[in-house]
Parts: C-alpha cells; sequence; structure tokens
C-alpha cells in the first residue's frame, strides 16, 4: 500500500452525530427560587434542577433532538457554556433519571 506523496494518514471525518433523545412522557415544571421542580407522573418522581435542566426539558418538548440540534434551539436564547458536549452530559443524566429516553 502506498500513499500519495503529502496525503494525510487520517482524514478528517464528520462528527457522529449522538442519540435523539425525546421526553419520556409527560413532565411538569414548576419554578422554586432559581431552581425548578420536575414532576415525572409516570414514574411518580419529582426533581430538583437548575438551569439549563429546565430549559432542556422545555425544548424537547418541541420534538425530539440531539445534543447539537437542542444546543441550536437554545442558541437563540442562552448562552450555554460548554456548548454540545455540555448539552449532551446533561442529556446523559437527564436519561438516567428517566426524564428523557433515546428516540
Amino acid at each position: 500500500l502506498r500513499l500519495a506523496a503529502g496525503a494525510p494518514l487520517i482524514q478528517d471525518r464528520p462528527a457522529v452525530p449522538g442519540p435523539v433523545y425525546t421526553l419520556n412522557g409527560p413532565v411538569r415544571c414548576v419554578a422554586l427560587d432559581g431552581l425548578c421542580v420536575i414532576y415525572h407522573p409516570p414514574s411518580g418522581q419529582t426533581h430538583f434542577v437548575a438551569p439549563p435542566v429546565p430549559q432542556l426539558v422545555d425544548a424537547l418538548a418541541a420534538g425530539p433532538a440531539d445534543a447539537a440540534a437542542l444546543t441550536a434551539r437554545l442558541a437563540t436564547r442562552f448562552d450555554l457554556s460548554g456548548g454540545v458536549e455540555a448539552v449532551a452530559e446533561h442529556l446523559t443524566a437527564l436519561d438516567a433519571l428517566g426524564l428523557v429516553r433515546a428516540a
């Protein structure tokens, strides 16, 4: 096998999109002193969360999305430090709580 002169050994590839998430049933959010209380009727659990989690849940109510799409939805209204990686971490945590699921 021969490489052409100057050919890169590794080619840049587009990032593989992460999983697409959707809400795992209805949720109810109530603001409380800078936090948000999220009630998840299917599980009967209540969660106290801080921004940007309520905003992520609200953005997912508009339809299923991956971390990049959610970041784009929220970037018009919020400054999301950490970008797509931070949103992906929040989605993973919300999935572990059962509030969202991979679509």
